[in-house]
Formats: structure tokens, C-alpha cells, sequence
């Protein structure tokens, strides 16, 4: 009950106007008599009548002080409060779209049975007059309809939707549907999912899981859930990582190697028994020098002629039969495992052991992080230069008539600009330095990628090549000597050439730590790494770089995507293979692939959350009053009757 006007009960203080009214009333008069029989038949009489009398004071008085508690109420306006009805049967309908919907039980996946579920209950619910709003709980969560009412509308969204490989954004969607709440309160909020939440608050969840409790008879899945790769001592070692949900079963991983070892042959890895027990993960460590394990962790010992150095893919899968609910998580390809080649070739009039270790130290570092392959031919002094067949010429003070058209030049000291595209006027020796090691260079450009770490100032020369800086087309000028560039790049479509027009022996080069660091990242400039890692997870942003003006990306379900504009962001959406396809100078072509696998939470197909996401909202209460004026008017009516007869008795 509530009062519309609580200051209406300020009556009750007539209740102590009333009190003191009848304390202040006389309860008996002094009468004298002259009869002394009259007095002795009245005290008689009055004996006869003092229990009554008692009675009908006592009923008065309640009358009395109910009909002021009446008359107050009256004044105070009471209501009984009633919850408004729901008008109609809405619905906010959220629907999970991550992979692990795609488990398949007796021929239909979880997504199928919740999109037919979901056709009955907006059918049912629109029947009834409702309306349905439908969000999308995908990688990227979204509201698809809003207040629909038309089945036919609704029959083509739910057709048209497709489950991903990604994982739900379940809170991004229960915050639409909440949003959606505040101006529809009296709907039901449904989620139509396969994990089970303890908690689900205002939500009303749809399990679609089949997964047996008793593991008998029920949905479960076999996955591999990451593949670790390690080299050391020369060979390879494999960290699989296994389970199976919703069954305790013996799995059997095997392992596939393409073109082990250089050979162009597959090789088949020994076979790992794996028992698979309470949806915990277990390790099997493929390697030829077993360790410390703990229990989860197996080992499979290679043998001689089972060790990998080197490799075109390992796949690791397990049988059809024994994958379970989910396919795209039986097998799992590792990259990687042989680097792209890179052939450089150094000629100088005056080879420089100085030089050739630099590429030789870059070499080994670059073997050593698994980034790129170095072979080096060193053209012995009086010996003639290959113009063709290598990715990098080194050209050290002479330079060919003609220079090679198939890989990146650089070009140390030239005498000629050959067809370089650039103007040389004359050599200039530094006349009195003011430092015994030559006269510091300036830095032009520090932010282009040769040019980090390397502090310009500590680079100094005694002499230098002056060059026609008009004739720098397409150049980018690095170092500078007074305004003279000295040190400049071209990377174009047909032309990659970085130019330094001043001998390692005319500077300080030879003692300076920075042109190994200049030459690292001059290699790392031309030569970038196509991709950062050779495994991702689906839906993760892959950045692409090129050795080319473009490539060509073919995805898992065979759509392929051109690019040439780098760095390229390419969205991989699908699990399985990504080929990755450049066109190189001199029309050579490289191919690399990475893999993309489905995220390992999605593999549990028995997942168990304590608490599904609420998000807070401010309900806003509609309810309808029930007046009971009416019944107090009745009451004050029936009191003052009952007070009036009581009243009559009294008299009487």
C-alpha cells in the first residue's frame, strides 16, 4: 500500500484533540435527593446496569477513534500498487556465433539447432504480439533487427547468417540487448549459446551443447590446440598440445614432414598414443633429447633418421574417426622451416676482408633468428663479376658498363654511375680536417629505416664522389657532406640501389660500429620478412611486406586478394593455409605460406562459465494504483452509524 498524500495522516492529531476532550469530561455529578428509598432503588438499578454499561462505553469510544483513523486515511489518499502487465511477449534475441558452435552432433551443428530454435520461439512470440530483436554475439558483435514483427523478415536475416571461426563477443552483445532493455522492459533478454554460466542473471540462456555429463553418448571433440617449435644443436623440436573434450578417449597424433631435410620427399613422424582424460590439455614434445616433464607431458623420441633440420611444412593431425565434433581442429601446419635463400655477390678492385665479415657476421645473426638464408660469393680480386643469378651485387669502387637488372645493387664508391640514373661531376678530397679520421657527415633523413641507430655525426670521411644531387630522381638522400649527398637510395618498382659515394678506406668505416648496423639494416630494407610469424589465430590482423612491387594472397577457401601498397593488412577469417605468392626482380618468384588455426578456447565444446555479463541498466517501474477511498468512505459510514446507536443506548 502506499499514500498518494502522506501529509493528510497530520489528522491524527485530532486522535490527542479527542483524548484530551475526554479527559477533561466530567465522569459523575453531586445530586441530592430527599427520599432515601428512591436513593437505595437507584444504587439497585445502577448495579444491575454496570457491565453493560462498561461495554457500550468501551465499543463508543473504538468507534470513535476509528472513524478519526478513517477520516485521515481518507485525507491521505491510500492506494494498493499493482505491477502493469506485460502488453506482449518481446524478445532480445542473442545469438553466439563463435566456432565452437560449429560442433556437430547426429548430422546438425549447434548454430543450425539454435537458428531453428529461434525461428519457433520469434514465430510463437510474434503470433502473440510481440516483436523480435535479434543481435549477433560474432567476432564483431551487431544488431541485426530491431522490433521486428514480419516472420518473412526475419526468416531471410536467420538464412542469410552464418556461423564464424572466431570467438564471440559475448559482452559487446549483451550490452546491445541491454541497451535495447532500457526502452523495452518488459522483454525477455534470450541467448542462444553452448556454454553453460552458472550465473545468468536476467538472461534466459539456451543451452545448445549435446555433451553427455556422463561422457557416454554425447557431443566431443579431439583438437590440437598449438604447435611450439624450437632449434637448437642444429635440428628441430615439436611441443604438440592435445585434448579431448567431453570424453576421455586415447588419442593417436601423427606427424607428417614435406621435403624433410632438403629432400623433396615426405617424411612421417613415429606416432603418439596420448590419453586424453578430464578436458585437460597433455603435451607430446617431438625431439631427439628428452627432459624434465611433468605429468601432462610426453615425449617421442626421434631417432637418427628421424631428426629435422630443415623443412617444407610438418603437419600434425589426427584421424577423421577420432576427431570428434569439430573438424578444423584435428591437424595443425607449422612454416617456417626453410628460409628464403638469399645469393649475394661482392666485387671490388680492392676486396675488403673488413666488408665481407660484416656480411658474413649479418649472415650467421640473421641464420641464427631463422629469417633468411645467405650465401656468399666473394669475386676474387682480378676476377669478373656475374651480372645475373643473385638477389644483391655488391659493386666496391668499379662498376660495370652495365649493371644487373635482377636483384639490389649496392654500389660502394662507384667510378660511374653506369644505368644507375644518376650525374657524378667529380671526386673531392677534404682538405685540412679538423679531425685526423675526416670531417663529420649530416643525417638527412633519420627516420627512413637504414638510417636507425646509426648517429650521422660519428661518421666521418676525408673523401668523397660529388654527384649532380638535380639528378637524384626518385632517390632518397640519406647522408650528407656540406650539402652534398653522399649516401643515397632508390626503391621502385624496377630499381632498388643504394649508393655511397665514398670509400670504407677514405673514412673511418673500418672502426665504426655504425656501418654494420648501416648494412644490416640496408639488407633488412630491401630484403623485409613477408610476415612476422608463420601462425595466427583466426581473425587476427596479418601485416604483409614486400621483396616486390606486389604479391598475392590466397586464402584458406581459395580466395585470392592482390596487393601493392605495403605494409598490407590482410584479415584472416578462415582457418587452414594462406599462400602467399611475390613476383622478384629479374622475374623470380616467392612462395611462403602461414597458418591460421582456430583459437584453442573454442575447441572445449563442454565450457563452463561462473558468470554470464549483466550490464547495469536502471529498470524503469510502470504500475497501475488500486484506490481504496471508496472502501474507507464504507467504513467511516458504518462507523458513525454504530457510533449513533450506541449513542441511543446510552440515552435510553
Amino acid at each position: 500500500m502506499r499514500l498518494l498524500t502522506p501529509l493528510g495522516l497530520i489528522g491524527l492529531l485530532g486522535l490527542v484533540i479527542w483524548l484530551v476532550i475526554y479527559l477533561l469530561k466530567p465522569n459523575y455529578q453531586n445530586k441530592y435527593i430527599s427520599s432515601t428509598y428512591i436513593w437505595k432503588l437507584s444504587l439497585k438499578y445502577k448495579k444491575k446496569n454496570i457491565p453493560i454499561s462498561k461495554l457500550r462505553h468501551i465499543l463508543l469510544l473504538i468507534c470513535q477513534v476509528l472513524m478519526i483513523c478513517a477520516a485521515v486515511f481518507i485525507l491521505a489518499n491510500p492506494v494498493l500498487v499493482r505491477p502493469v502487465e506485460k502488453t506482449g511477449p518481446d524478445k532480445i534475441i542473442v545469438l553466439d556465433a563463435s566456432a565452437s558452435m560449429r560442433s556437430e552432433f547426429e548430422g546438425v551443428t549447434r548454430y543450425q539447432r539454435a537458428v531453428d530454435e529461434i525461428r519457433n520461439l520469434a514465430d510463437n512470440a510474434i503470433d502473440q504480439g510481440g516483436t523480435i530483436t535479434l543481435v549477433s554475439a560474432d567476432t564483431e558483435s551487431k544488431l541485426l533487427l530491431s522490433d521486428c514483427t514480419d516472420k518473412g523478415t526475419l526468416g531471410t536475416v536467420l538464412d542469410e547468417l552464418r556461423c564464424s571461426y572466431g570467438v564471440a563477443d559475448v559482452d559487446g552483445a549483451m550490452d546491445i540487448a541491454f541497451e535495447v532493455l532500457q526502452d523495452k522492459q518488459d522483454a525477455e533478454v534470450c541467448f542462444f549459446t553452448d556454454t553453460t554460466y552458472g550465473n545468468s542473471g536476467r538472461v534466459t540462456v539456451y543451452n545448445m551443447s549435446k555433451v553427455d555429463k556422463n561422457k557416454s553418448n554425447g557431443e566431443w571433440n579431439t583438437a590440437i590446440l598449438d604447435v611450439r617449435t624450437s632449434f637448437s644443436d642444429g635440428f628441430y623440436t615439436f611441443e604438440v598440445d592435445v585434448a579431448c573434450y567431453g570424453k576421455d578417449q586415447n588419442v593417436l597424433l601423427k606427424g607428417e614432414v614435406g621435403k624433410a631435410n632438403g629432400g623433396e620427399a615426405s617424411m612421417a613422424l613415429p606416432t603418439a598414443e596420448v590419453d586424453c582424460r578430464d578436458d585437460e590439455t597433455f603435451t607430446v614434445i617431438f625431439t631427439y633429447n628428452m627432459s624434465k616433464h611433468d605429468d601432462n607431458t610426453q615425449f617421442v623420441i626421434l631417432n637418427e633418421n628421424q631428426k629435422v633440420f630443415s623443412y617444407d611444412y610438418v603437419r600434425f593431425y589426427v584421424d577423421d574417426t577420432e576427431g570428434g565434433s569439430i573438424s578444423t581442429d584435428n591437424e595443425f601446419y607449422v612454416y617456417g622451416g626453410t628460409m628464403p635463400k638469399v645469393r649475394i655477390q661482392y666485387y671490388s678492385t680492392k676486396p675488403n676482408v673488413f666488408f665481407r665479415n660484416i656480411i658474413i657476421a649479418i649472415r650467421d645473426e640473421w641464420a641464427k633468428q631463422h629469417l633468411m638464408d645467405i650465401e656468399l660469393k666473394v669475386i676474387p680480386e682480378g676476377g669478373e663479376p656475374e651480372l645475373s643469378g643473385y638477389d644483391v651485387y655488391i659493386f666496391e669502387h668499379k662498376v660495370p658498363d652495365r649493371l644487373p637488372s635482377d636483384g639490389v645493387l649496392f654500389l660502394l664508391d662507384p667510378d660511374k654511375p653506369a644505368n644507375a640514373g644518376f650525374s657524378i661531376k667529380r671526386r673531392i678530397t677534404i682538405t685540412n680536417p679538423s679531425d685526423t679520421d675526416g670531417e663529420p657527415l649530416s643525417v638527412v633523413n633519420a627516420s627512413h629505416p637504414i638510417m636507425k641507430y646509426i648517429e650521422s655525426s660519428a661518421i666521418k670521411v676525408t673523401e668523397y664522389t660529388q654527384v649532380d644531387e638535380s639528378s637524384l630522381f626518385d632517390y632518397d638522400v640519406l647522408l650528407n657532406y656540406q650539402g652534398n649527398p653522399v649516401f643515397f637510395v632508390k626503391n621502385t618498382v624496377d630499381t632498388k640501389i643504394a649508393v655511397m659515394t665514398f670509400s670504407i678506406n677514405k673514412s673511418n668505416m673500418g672502426i665504426s660500429m655504425f656501418f654494420p648496423i648501416m648494412m644490416n639494416n640496408a639488407l633488412s630494407y630491401f630484403f623485409p620478412q613477408t610476415f612476422e610469424k608463420y601462425d595466427y589465430a583466426v581473425n587476427d590482423e596479418v601485416t604483409l611486406n614486400a621483396r616486390g612491387s606486389s604479391l598475392e594472397v590466397t586464402s584458406a577457401d581459395g580466395e585470392k586478394q592482390s596487393y601493392s601498397e605495403f605494409p598490407a593488412k590482410v584479415t584472416a577469417s578462415a582457418p587452414g593455409t594462406y599462400t602467399v605468392v611475390q613476383n622478384l626482380l629479374g622475374d623470380k618468384t616467392l612462395i611462403e605460406n602461414f597458418y591460421v588455426r582456430v583459437d584453442s578456447s573454442e575447441s572445449n565444446i563442454s565450457r563452463v562459465e561462473a558468470v554470464l555479463d549483466n550490464p547495469e541498466y536502471t529498470p524503469i517501474v510502470r504500475e497501475w494504483y488500486d484506490d481504496l477511498l471508496l472502501y474507507l468512505a464504507i467504513a467511516l459510514f458504518v462507523l458513525s452509524i454504530a457510533e449513533w446507536l450506541l449513542h441511543i443506548k446510552e440515552g435510553s
